[in-house]
C-alpha cells in the first residue's frame, strides 16, 4: 500500500497535460501522447530511423521522473530518450541484449 500511495503522489500532476505536442507523426495526433487514454497512440514518422517529440510548456518545469510508454500492441520501437539531449538510461527485458543500451 505505501508504494501505491507513493506512485500516485509522484504522478498525481501531469506536467505536461496542458502542454503543445509536436512531431511528425503517420497516424494519430499529437495531444494523443498527452490525453491519459490507453486507446489513442501515435505512429512517429520514422523515414530517417528516430522520431523527435517535442513539448511546449508555457512556463518551466522541473521534474524528477518521466514516464514513457509505447502501445505494445503495435510493437516494440523505443531504443533511447533523450531530455535536453542527453540520454536516459534505458534497459528492456534482461534476455533482449538489442535494447539494452544504457547511458
Amino acid at each position: 500500500m505505501v508504494f501505491r500511495q507513493l506512485y500516485d503522489a509522484t504522478f498525481k500532476h501531469n506536467l505536461l497535460a496542458n502542454a503543445k505536442v509536436t512531431c511528425q507523426l503517420l497516424e494519430g495526433k499529437g495531444q494523443n501522447l498527452i490525453d491519459d487514454n490507453y486507446d489513442t497512440s501515435v505512429r512517429p514518422n520514422m523515414k530517417k530511423g528516430t522520431a523527435v517529440f517535442l513539448f511546449k510548456l508555457k512556463q518551466p518545469a522541473t521534474f524528477n521522473v518521466l514516464s514513457v510508454q509505447e502501445d505494445i500492441r503495435k510493437g516494440t520501437a523505443s531504443r533511447a530518450v533523450l531530455i535536453g539531449g542527453k540520454r536516459c538510461q534505458r534497459t528492456m527485458e534482461e534476455g533482449d541484449r538489442r535494447y539494452n543500451d544504457r547511458a
